[in-house]
């Protein structure tokens, strides 16, 4: 199953922060947005045995990568960032910020 979507934006009250906490907060929150819907995915379309993931901001690939439920299944329950990159899930990060990837590519992918 290929899903794609786009990170949604931090809080608004938020956005009247210092743009490297901005860019911080909307880092962490991606991360635990990623992990959280791959669980949720393979959770509720249990059928399912890998799951191609996309995710873009302002259009570009932020994250990607290609999860199969076998390693969802022996993967330890850390920080969203480890567990996304345990998974083989694709991210660039500069001082606590998401970067747009420079190459998207997903291993294993048609």
């Amino acid at each position: 199953m290929r899903v794609e979507w786009t990170a949604r934006e931090i809080h608004p009250w938020d956005r009247g922060l210092d743009r490297q906490l901005r860019e911080q907060l909307f880092a962490q929150q991606c991360l635990r947005d990623v992990d959280a819907a791959v669980n949720r995915i393979f959770d509720e379309v249990p059928e399912i045995d890998a799951l191609e993931v996309h995710v873009l901001h302002d259009g570009s690939p932020l994250l990607e990568g290609l999860v199969r439920k076998t390693d969802l299944a022996s993967l330890r329950h850390g920080s969203p960032r480890m567990n996304l990159k345990s998974l083989g899930i694709r991210f660039q990060m500069s001082n606590g910020r998401l970067e747009p990837l420079s190459c998207p590519r997903v291993e294993g992918a048609a």
